[in-house]
C-alpha cells in the first residue's frame, strides 16, 4: 500500500464506517507500505486491520478468511511476515500462525477457479509449456476488448481516481492505470490481489491449465510489468462501507452485482464513493439466483419481460431511490458478448448487459436513477 493513498480517498472501517489511519508500520519495501497496522479512528470501535504483501485486510473475520485464501495462509505459515505482524495477529485476532492448516496442493475447485479468472483476465498473455500454437484465440467478446471499448467510452472521464470493485486479478486495473491518476482494485479474495500485484511488478505468474476433467497443464500468464506507482489493492467486500468523502471520479462493477448477497448495498457504496459527475459502470448478466431474484423484484417480475428493464425500474424505483444521494443519468447503455475460457478448448460466451451512468448527469443526457423525485 503506497503511503499516498490515504491522501488520495478515505478509508473506512467495515464494521462501523469511520475513517481509518495508519496505526503501525512494521516493514516498508521499495517505498511502500509492505506490512503493517490500520486502526479505526472511532474510540468506540477502535478495530485493527492488517496489512499483509501490501495489500489492506479490511475482513472482520480474519481466522475464517485465512482458511479460504490458500495463498494468504501459506504467508502466514511461511515465517516471512515481520516479527512484530506476528504478534499484532496474536494479539488483536487471537490467530495462532502454527495452528493453520499447513499448505498443501489447492483443491481442484481452487484451482479450476484460479485458471478461469485468470483466462478470462490474461487469455492473450498465457502461454502453455510446449503447445502455444494449440491455443484456441478469442478475439472479440474478451476482457481485452471490452477494456478497449470502456477506455474509448469513458473518454475524458477517465481520469481522478478509479476503482474495480470486484477486480480479481486485476486486468482492468492495470490497464487503466496509466489513464488516471490512481486506480484502485478491490476484491474479497487476498490470493486474487497477490496475483495480480506480483504480475503488475514480476510480470509473469505459474499456474495450472485444467485441459480435460482433472488433468492439468503447466500454463504462464506473461505481461509486460508495469510500475504500479499509482495502482493499490484492497482486500474488502464491496457491500461494506469501504471509501468516504466522495472522492472516486468511476467506479466499475463487471460481472459481480449477481454474485453477491445484496447487490443493493454495493451500488450505495459506489454512490458514497463517486465525485458529482462521476460514473458508475455497471456490467452484469443480471441473472439472479432464485432466492435473491424473489426478494428484490417481487411483483415486478409478472410486468417487466427482460432482466435489463426489471433492473433499470429497481434502481429508480423506491426502494433503491432511498438509497442514492441524488439524481443518476443513464450516458449509456447496451448489450455485450463476453466470452471466457473454462478448460484448454472449453469457452463459455453470454450477454452481459452494460450501463454507464453520470452522478448528477449533464445536459442532453437521459434522467435515469430517480433519486428524491416521483417519476413522471
Amino acid at each position: 500500500m503506497k503511503h499516498r493513498l490515504l491522501s488520495r480517498v478515505s478509508l473506512l472501517c467495515p464494521l462501523c464506517g469511520n475513517d481509518l489511519t495508519l496505526s503501525e508500520t512494521f516493514m516498508v519495501r521499495g517505498g511502500e507500505l509492505d506490512e503493517g497496522l490500520l486502526a479505526c479512528t472511532s474510540m468506540r470501535c477502535r478495530k485493527l486491520y492488517p496489512i499483509v504483501s501490501g495489500i489492506p485486510l479490511l475482513i472482520s473475520d480474519l481466522k475464517g478468511y485465512c482458511a479460504s485464501n490458500h495463498l494468504l495462509a501459506e504467508k502466514l505459515r511461511s515465517g516471512a511476515l515481520h516479527a512484530r505482524m506476528y504478534r499484532a495477529l496474536e494479539k488483536h485476532w487471537s490467530l495462532q500462525v502454527r495452528a493453520l492448516d499447513a499448505p498443501s496442493s489447492p483443491p481442484d475447485a481452487y484451482r479450476k477457479t484460479l485458471a478461469y479468472y485468470l483466462c478470462r483476465h490474461y487469455h492473450d498473455r498465457i502461454t502453455l509449456d510446449d503447445s502455444v500454437a494449440s491455443m484456441v484465440p478469442l478475439t472479440s467478446a474478451t476482457a481485452l476488448y471490452h477494456l478497449e471499448y470502456l477506455r474509448e467510452m469513458m473518454g475524458a472521464a477517465l481520469r481522478g481516481v478509479g476503482a474495480d470493485l470486484g477486480c480479481a486479478c486485476g486486468r482492468f486495473v492495470a490497464e487503466l492505470a496509466p489513464f488516471v491518476e490512481w486506480m484502485i482494485g478491490v476484491d474479497c479474495c487476498f490470493d486474487y490481489l497477490e496475483i495480480a500485484r506480483t504480475i503488475m511488478k514480476t510480470g509473469k505468474w505459474a499456474f495450472s491449465l485444467p485441459m480435460s476433467g482433472t488433468i492439468y497443464r503447466d500454463a504462464i500468464v506473461q505481461a509486460p510489468p508495469a510500475a504500479g506507482e499509482n495502482v493499490d489493492f484492497i482486500a474488502a467486500d464491496c457491500t461494506s462501507p469501504l471509501f468516504g468523502g466522495g472522492k472516486l471520479s468511476f467506479a466499475l462493477a463487471f460481472n459481480v452485482l449477481t454474485e453477491l448477497p445484496c447487490p443493493t448495498l454495493l451500488v450505495k457504496n459506489a454512490d458514497a464513493m463517486l465525485t458529482p459527475g462521476g460514473l458508475l459502470v455497471l456490467a452484469s448478466t443480471y441473472n439472479w439466483q432464485a432466492p435473491l431474484r424473489d426478494e428484490l423484484l417481487g411483483e415486478l417480475e409478472k410486468s417487466y419481460p427482460t432482466y435489463e428493464e426489471l433492473f433499470r425500474e429497481l434502481l429508480a424505483g423506491r426502494e433503491w431511490r432511498r438509497l442514492l444521494s441524488g439524481p443518476y443519468t443513464l450516458v449509456k447503455e447496451e448489450n455485450m458478448a463476453f466470452g471466457a475460457r473454462y478448460e484448454h478448448r472449453m469457452f463459455l460466451f453470454y450477454i452481459m448487459h452494460l450501463m454507464l451512468c453520470r452522478k448528477g448527469g449533464q445536459a442532453g443526457e437521459v434522467p435515469f436513477f430517480l433519486s428524491g423525485e416521483a417519476r413522471e
